[in-house]
């Protein structure tokens, strides 16, 4: 046996259209020596039809995002925080070209970090052209294991008086990456 996911039809039941469609379940092995651990994920759909109930159609999903996983309370989990230090830009575009000289050949950059809906933003700091940025700004996230959702994404922004902030460069990191020691630094 891989695993088994056991939940109750009246969870199922409470969601719209009375369906989980397209998610992501760990299942747990209750043979094996620690049925507190993952032994595999699948992602599956189940729909919930009493009488009276509009059956709905399950369809295949093509989308392997690992947005969110279900876990049984049998698994145990295991909490991290992770430092994410700022220390400098360099080398940023110049988005800014507006009229007044000290406007020329800079951007505002601030840093944002995505994990899981939260998003935590650096202040924003002129950064001239051709010449570094000091940012010195730590972000603790805190982390779940087994893993949630997969992704930290790291977005720098051109911060704008008028209008919509502007996206110079973005980069999504795997969880995992960080707590198996492959990033560090």
């Amino acid at each position: 046996m891989l695993g088994i996911y056991e939940f109750d039809m009246s969870i199922v039941y409470a969601n719209p259209d009375h369906a989980m469609l397209h998610e992501w379940f760990a299942l747990s092995n209750p043979k094996s020596e620690d049925y507190s651990e993952v032994t595999a994920t699948i992602k599956a759909s189940v729909a919930v039809a009493g009488p009276n109930d509009k059956q709905i159609a399950i369809t295949e999903d093509p989308n392997l995002d690992f947005s969110s996983i279900h876990q049984a309370p049998q698994i145990a989990n295991k909490f991290y925080e992770l430092a994410f230090h700022f220390f400098q830009a360099d080398k940023i575009l110049s988005l800014d070209t507006g009229r007044l000289r000290e406007n020329l050949h800079k951007s505002d950059v601030y840093i944002a970090l995505e994990h899981r809906g939260l998003t935590k933003k650096t202040q924003a700091k002129s950064c001239f052209k051709d010449s570094m940025c000091v940012i010195n700004e730590e972000f603790l996230i805190p982390v779940q294991v087994p893993v949630q959702q997969e992704n930290i994404t790291f977005q720098v922004y051109d911060k704008e008086v008028v209008g919509k902030d502007r996206i110079i460069a973005s980069l999504d990191f795997k969880v995992n990456d960080f707590i198996d020691g492959k990033k560090n630094g």
